[in-house]
């Protein structure tokens, strides 16, 4: 057998060890269905065992000769070994498994693909659907003995996303019966009401048992945040993540002025914005007429002027975004790509209802959140990873890739595609915004700040309302490396964006930037995507 052979071996391996350990990603994330009816072990023994099966294929993968794989294989090795890399240690330094109770979500998410997917057909589906239903009374009772190190503030989070939990079940029990036969609607009706019930129960579990015992410390500290930066790929810690965003801020300040001054006698960029906000659809259904039109839009727009080639198979929906999900998807909205090895190539464009015309957002708040969610921001990224080939890049992320993308076309696009003040000042708005969430994300977790101080910085120096900043707050406390890696990404993507114009001289082009980043996969890391734009000049 060659190497490269033996590497894909191993590496449908290991996909095959996913799918089953990890069977809501394989249906959700991966979009494989050879054990729909089944749930993860969350118990603590399953959790130890994970990390040991995760320490073995990664010995097995560093055995592999690098020297004797084509160019592209050694990247997709490259890629695996540090996805491997960072998925041990996030779990066994990091563990968000013993710290935050967020399995009655995670019942939700199980659930969500085989309820509102038309793949695979209705009746094993539909079986599937129960046999986890079933099993999650059980799943339940087995997270209790990870829960070992709850954190107060993860706890209440979970605490807030139950109501949410409840009524989405009760939507895929509406929904799901009339498609049943009798025997059938048996079993759900009785799976659903011991779910419920358990539901409850557990709820109250962590009313009273956790959330009495949970620490208030959730600061990873600095040694944990600069070695996930680290292994996310970014060439950065911490300390130099704060300087860059300090720098940005600065800047973003004194052009905020300049562009607030085309728009308002006084320069006020928080008077022009409020001008702005005034520019808002009158309720919640021209909001989402406006939201469909915008997308048609920029799909147009992002081929007609030569931004990127669009996918092979471009699919988009809009949706309204699921009960169970409302509670961590507070904003606008947000983007769900349809998994790599999915029939059905339909990306979700999830947009959460608005129902007091007074929290509607602007127009040109709404405009850019479509560029950034679909064309050409992470619908334009994702649909094209789908289409790379390569395994590896189909089963592993680079966070700051994706995010960074999104972010990085928001501001390609008001400079270069479509200039205007109203646009811009809102764009930079949403990047001083997510520069703070950067600043924020590393001062919390080296314990610089506290929470309060945090939503005191989003009021003061990006205009939140205290209510949203406080919000705000508490999920970079929960998630930080999902909300810095917006700035982080956008900044490595520009650094690589300086880097390839030097290597490729005259051949360099944005288009050609754009597109050969957008084929190179989701799982690169901005190192490989450095050798692929110098590859890219020696054809």
């Amino acid at each position: 057998m060659t190497e490269s052979a033996r590497f894909e071996s191993l590496l449908h391996e290991y996909l095959e060890f996913l799918c089953r350990g990890r069977p809501e990603f394989a249906t959700f994330s991966l979009g494989i269905h050879t054990h729909d009816d089944e749930l993860s072990d969350p118990s603590l023994e399953g959790v130890k065992r994970k990390i040991q099966d995760h320490k073995h294929f990664a010995e097995r993968f560093s055995e592999i000769d690098a020297s004797e794989l084509p160019k592209d294989k050694k990247w997709d090795l490259e890629i695996v070994r540090s996805a491997l890399a960072r998925e041990i240690y996030s779990i066994e330094e990091i563990g968000m498994w013993r710290k935050y109770p967020d399995y009655v979500m995670q019942i939700c998410v199980a659930i969500d693909p085989l309820y509102s997917r038309d793949y695979p057909d209705l009746d094993p589906r539909m079986r599937s659907l129960c046999s986890r239903l079933e099993k999650a009374v059980p799943f339940l009772e087995s997270s209790k003995t990870a829960i070992t190190e709850p954190v107060r503030i993860y706890t209440e989070i979970a605490l807030q996303g139950m109501s949410g939990s409840q009524s989405f079940l009760r939507t895929v029990e509406q929904h799901t019966m009339p498609l049943l036969s009798s025997d059938s609607k048996d079993r759900m009706r009785s799976a659903m009401v011991r779910v419920s019930e358990n539901i409850q129960g557990y709820e109250s579990y962590l009313r009273n048992d956790v959330l009495p015992r949970s620490e208030p410390r959730f600061a990873y500290g600095r040694e944990r945040f600069d070695k996930m930066l680290k292994l996310m790929g970014l060439e950065m810690n911490a300390t130099e993540l704060i300087r860059l965003v300090e720098d940005f801020l600065a800047r973003s300040r004194t052009l905020m002025g300049r562009v607030a001054s085309k728009l308002v006698p006084s320069g006020d960029w928080k008077e022009a914005l409020r001008k702005i906000n005034e520019d808002r659809p009158r309720d919640w259904p021209e909001a989402l007429r406006l939201c469909k039109e915008t997308v048609h839009q920029l799909r147009a727009l992002t081929s007609e002027r030569g931004v990127a080639a669009l996918p092979p198979t471009d699919n988009l929906e809009i949706l309204e975004t699921p009960d169970y999900w409302r509670h961590v998807s507070r904003f606008l909205a947000s983007y769900l790509h349809p998994p790599p090895f999915h029939r059905d190539q339909t990306g979700r464009f999830y947009i959460t209802p608005i129902t007091d015309p007074r929290m509607l957002r602007s127009r040109a708040d709404i405009y850019l959140t479509c560029l950034h969610e679909t064309y050409p921001g992470h619908h334009l990224h994702l649909a094209w990873s789908n289409a790379n080939p390569s395994l590896a890049r189909k089963l592993f992320s680079n966070l700051p890739l994706t995010e960074g993308w999104a972010h990085y076309m928001e501001e390609y696009w008001i400079t270069q595609i479509a200039p205007d003040p109203k646009m811009e000042l809102v764009f930079l708005q949403h990047a001083m915004r997510r520069a703070a969430r950067a600043i924020l994300c590393a001062k919390l977790h080296m314990e610089q700040l506290t929470i309060g101080q945090a939503a005191e910085f989003l009021v003061d120096e990006v205009g939140l309302e205290p209510k949203v900043a406080e919000s705000e707050a508490r999920m970079y406390a929960l998630n930080p490396f999902q909300y810095l890696s917006h700035f982080a990404g956008k900044q490595s993507i520009l650094k690589l964006k300086d880097e390839a114009k030097q290597v490729m001289g005259g051949k360099y082009t944005d288009r050609v930037f754009h597109d050969t980043l957008l084929r190179s996969g989701r799982g690169v890391s901005f190192k490989i995507l450095r050798d692929i734009f110098r590859e890219a000049l020696s054809v």
